[in-house]
């Protein structure tokens, strides 16, 4: 079970400072290095397995979850901490079904 405390931990963990600094030479925001990057996981999971329909746990911005949704696969996501949150941007393609 996710309790409270739970989720105060990886708020701590996953806060704006591990988005900036702590995933590479790039920080983790809307820009072509994650949008592609993402948008190649997508690619290679709708050849691979056919999904109708996924989910995502701990979706962070929801970058994969737009992915999806671009590709017509009708994507869910959840977020795990305030950082995520506050940052999250529902995709255009989900018709506001998110």
């Amino acid at each position: 079970m996710f309790t409270a405390a739970m989720a105060k931990a990886q708020s701590d963990v996953y806060g704006e400072e591990y988005y900036k600094n702590c995933l590479g030479p790039f920080p983790y925001e809307r820009n072509s290095h994650w949008l592609n990057f993402f948008g190649g996981i997508a690619d290679e999971i709708v050849l691979s397995l056919h999904p109708g329909r996924v989910f995502d746990a701990g979706c962070a911005w929801g970058f994969l979850v737009e992915a999806f949704w671009d590709r017509g696969v009708e994507a869910r996501g959840i977020v795990v901490s305030a950082a995520e949150t506050a940052n999250f941007v529902q995709p255009k393609s989900s018709g506001g079904r998110f």
